[in-house]
């Protein structure tokens, strides 16, 4: 007999805002389509066992505060704040699901040390996922990274 499949709470965590974002920056062969406000979003996915982040969202340190700026993002709140709103701490975080190598998607990366990552074998080779402080740091020591293919 099978054990049944583990339910799951989804939250999708809003943590910053970008003001007047042009819609042409967001889509290719979209013009004069005028501005929007952009939100910026993780989710979490909590089961008894389990915290599953799809993407981290980024922090406001470093590249991640010269990032804000370019892009005018002035509401954020910190992602481990959010989460912690939610009895969530940043090390009981197993698992996070990467979509793609942005800084808005894996800035805070670094914040979850017992975190398993996935993320497509082709995006880990991206410039941004190369530069990026978990791996030109070695900061890999604290992190199981698991590469998946299509």
């Amino acid at each position: 007999m099978t054990s049944p499949l583990p339910i799951y709470d989804i939250y999708v965590i809003e943590y910053a805002r970008s003001k007047d974002q042009p819609i042409a920056s967001l889509l290719l062969g979209v013009y004069d389509r005028g501005n929007i406000d952009l939100p910026f979003s993780f989710v979490m996915a909590r089961a008894e066992h389990r915290v599953v982040l799809v993407d981290t969202g980024f922090m406001r340190e470093g590249s991640g505060e010269a990032m804000a700026k370019k892009f005018g993002i002035e509401q954020w709140i910190s992602p481990i704040r959010m989460l912690d709103r939610l009895g969530v701490a940043a090390e009981d975080v197993t698992d996070i699901v990467l979509t793609h190598a942005h800084y808005d998607h894996m800035g805070s990366i670094d914040k979850f040390p017992n975190a398993q990552i996935y993320i497509q074998k082709r995006r880990r080779s991206t410039e941004y996922c190369a530069g990026h402080p978990w791996l030109s740091r070695g900061r890999l020591a604290h992190v199981r990274l698991a590469i998946c293919d299509r």
